[in-house]
């Protein structure tokens, strides 16, 4: 009888081809990490942060002359073209109204809002802004104000000087005793690089 033929068994080469396999896989996994890390590096930047203006104003009175002048607390000259975006106020007393205390017996038992009309005023000369000051208070037997402009588009030029002011109410006939004490305004504004520089 014939002997039968048995191929030899190629465990050598085998073995080898699973060695390449996992070469080849680890690779490919360190490929893809080094994919993976490039993008999260390159990755495009968000957008503008904002940035606040902050202005703390003294007490205010009524005006004690026909004029009606802006009293400047604040000034800013930007670098860069800026826009501001919102403006908000909180007071630590008022616009209130002060009655006179002689010859009164009984005082108000809560602080009474002043009834003429108080401005903050943001202007660089060219564009002027006006914000009427909040004459309701936050809560009973309270005297503080809380003012928003809501979101603003106010945009202003490189190297030119923004300035804050604080106007007073208009005289009165009879005239109105009122203050505004403790104005804290914030002002939230970002960069705008597409407004010319102001020469």
């Amino acid at each position: 009888m014939a002997a039968q033929y048995r191929a030899p068994v190629k465990r050598g080469r085998d073995r080898k081809e699973t060695i390449m396999k996992g070469i080849l896989a680890i690779v490919l996994a360190s490929l893809c990490l080094c994919t993976v890390s490039t993008t999260a590096q390159t990755a495009s930047p968000q957008s503008n942060t904002l940035s606040v203006w902050n202005i703390h104003t003294f007490e205010m009175g009524y005006p004690p002359s026909e004029q009606r002048s802006a009293y400047i607390f604040g000034v800013l000259t930007p670098e860069k073209p800026i826009m501001i975006r919102r403006v908000e106020a909180i007071s630590g007393s008022g616009p209130r109204y002060n009655p006179p205390l002689h010859g009164v017996q009984n005082p108000p038992p809560e602080p009474i809002p002043c009834r003429a009309q108080y401005l903050i005023e943001i202007s660089n000369g060219v564009v002027t802004q006006t914000i009427p000051v909040s004459n309701v208070f936050i809560e009973k037997k309270s005297s503080q104000t809380f003012t928003d402009s809501g979101p603003l588009t106010l945009s202003f030029a490189a190297q030119s000087r923004i300035t804050v002011s604080v106007i007073a109410p208009k005289p009165e006939a009879p005239p109105a005793n009122c203050s505004l004490s403790g104005l804290d305004i914030s002002i939230q504004y970002e960069p705008s690089e597409n407004l010319p520089k102001e020469e």
